[in-house]
């Protein structure tokens, strides 16, 4: 089962793209053949993409992952995303999704990939949570102050009563992401700094 996977934001805090690449591979029983975009792709190099994909569809040795160093909604000319290019190649998409921005970026990607008719298989929720933040429905997400600077020894330290607000926090997360833009939460980070996945969900999906 192929896969685009890519970002909603990048920026301090937030695990790349690559490092969730590498934690949705060590996590599958599948074989993936890992691809690169580039964030503002020359026409030769979306043509090498399509001819490799082309390829591996016709092989069937192993399935694309194609890993996107920029964001989604990066321009690919003529007026395209890469939004776009998700749905001519036929790429289900992995989108990461920052937790201290959740709902507002949430929205907006759901609307460029309700624009391109692009398939979204689900959110990876990363980086530290903003508690007291309000969701795009005016709920509000937890009560306490932000986690403190992120190193792995510092969210190895933090306190069990942090778990459970962060695990509070993507719970209600993902029930507001599913019910209102109808994408579920397939992948978190969690305070060590690994990423955890739905593995029955993806196991329903047919990506494990």
């Amino acid at each position: 089962m192929s896969v685009l996977m890519a970002g909603t934001w990048v920026g301090p805090g937030i695990p790349s793209v690559t490092e969730v690449a590498q934690a949705w591979v060590s996590g599958s029983q599948r074989s993936y053949h890992w691809l690169r975009g580039d964030p503002l792709p020359s026409e030769v190099h979306l043509r090498e993409l399509w001819q490799q994909i082309s390829t591996l569809n016709h092989e069937g040795t192993a399935e694309p992952l194609l890993v996107l160093l920029g964001s989604l909604a990066d321009p690919i000319g003529a007026g395209q995303t890469w939004a776009d290019l998700s749905r001519a190649w036929n790429l289900p998409v992995l989108l990461t999704l920052p937790r201290g921005s959740a709902a507002s970026q949430a929205v907006a990607f759901a609307a460029l990939l309700h624009q391109a008719q692009a398939r979204c298989l689900g959110w990876v929720l990363l980086g530290e949570p903003r508690f007291g933040g309000s969701t795009a429905a005016g709920g509000v997400l937890g009560s306490r102050p932000d986690f403190p600077a992120s190193t792995v020894q510092d969210r190895r330290s933090l306190e069990l009563e942090d778990l459970e607000d962060l695990n509070e926090l993507d719970s209600a997360l993902a029930t507001y992401l599913e019910a209102q833009l109808g994408i579920p939460v397939l992948g978190r980070m969690d305070l060590r700094g690994q990423i955890t996945w739905d593995t029955d969900s993806l196991a329903a999906m047919g990506y494990i």
